[in-house]
């Protein structure tokens, strides 16, 4: 589903899409690369479900490096290069005052005035890239919530801002269950998802047969709150 103001993926959009589905996508996080996983709840899970991922900074995004990941997550970033909210309570800590010196070389390294050009710069190219990537999901589950709605309270406002429906999954999942039930018995990922860790393999291979058995029977799961409440 598309909006008015949303255009269709291009064919090598759609071709990415297509490899997406059968080989793990490469995964980026913005991050300035001296932060730990715990700094941030999605770089946390990545790292404990053993899922790979690479850091990238300003050099990486202006040198077009973000063209070789499939999957870009911005870690808390405040991209007017007023050095974030911590600038005033922190403003005589070594980590901070590092961190602020590092943005200047940055800049002057790629030719900008000040920092603030340089974060307008970054911010520029990431929006290339989202924009490349096809129709939002966000956008999508917009359109989910808003859509011939002219009822609303400044309370019904809020909840549909916290919906928590999955929009994003509505492809991929359908299409993860069928891939799943297609497999022959003997096949390795249906007897074991991860030899090489051995319980944690198993583990997860009982939370993915789980989770495929609900599935199949409530649609439902492609709430979050829903799945939050399994427990997965």
């Amino acid at each position: 589903m598309t909006t008015e103001n949303e255009k269709e993926p291009s064919n090598q959009v759609q071709d990415s899409r297509r490899r997406f589905l059968k080989t793990a996508g490469k995964i980026a996080v913005y991050t300035p690369g001296n932060t730990n996983p715990w700094d941030d709840a999605v770089t946390l899970a990545l790292t404990y479900a053993d899922i790979p991922y690479d850091e990238i900074w300003d050099p990486d995004v202006l040198q077009g490096k973000l063209r070789d990941y499939e999957w870009l997550h911005l870690h808390h970033e405040d991209f007017t290069g007023q050095y974030s909210k911590f600038y005033i309570s922190y403003a005589g800590s070594s980590w901070l005052q590092d961190a602020v010196k590092q943005q200047q070389e940055i800049a002057r390294q790629f030719g900008y005035a000040d920092v603030p050009a340089l974060k307008k710069a970054v911010a520029e190219e990431i929006r290339k890239y989202v924009e490349n990537g096809g129709p939002s999901a966000r956008g999508q589950h917009a359109v989910r919530v808003l859509e011939n709605r002219k009822d609303f309270t400044l309370d019904g406002l809020v909840a549909a801002a916290y919906d928590s429906y999955l929009t994003w999954f509505e492809k991929p999942l359908p299409a993860l269950i069928k891939a799943y039930d297609a497999l022959p018995a003997a096949d390795p990922l249906a007897v074991d998802l991860d030899d090489r860790h051995h319980k944690i393999g198993r583990t997860r291979q009982k939370r993915l047969v789980r989770f495929v058995s609900l599935f199949r029977r409530e649609q439902p799961l492609l709430d979050l709150n829903a799945l939050i409440a399994r427990k997965f």
